[in-house]
């Protein structure tokens, strides 16, 4: 993933659509998705959206 975000086409494609090209190590990675994790799951809740 690291080497295809060094691709200045492919950044530039990521760019055009709206999306901010990042690596991430794999440590960060994990703990970014617990912290989306958490905050989506409060979201959830606050909102009390329940599966039908």
């Amino acid at each position: 993933m690291e080497r295809a975000l060094a691709d200045t086409t492919l950044r530039q494609r990521l760019l055009d659509n709206g999306l901010t090209p990042a690596f991430e190590g794999p440590a960060a990675f994990a703990a970014r998705i617990t912290r989306d994790g958490a905050a989506w799951t409060e979201a959830i809740r606050a909102a009390g959206v329940r599966a039908e």
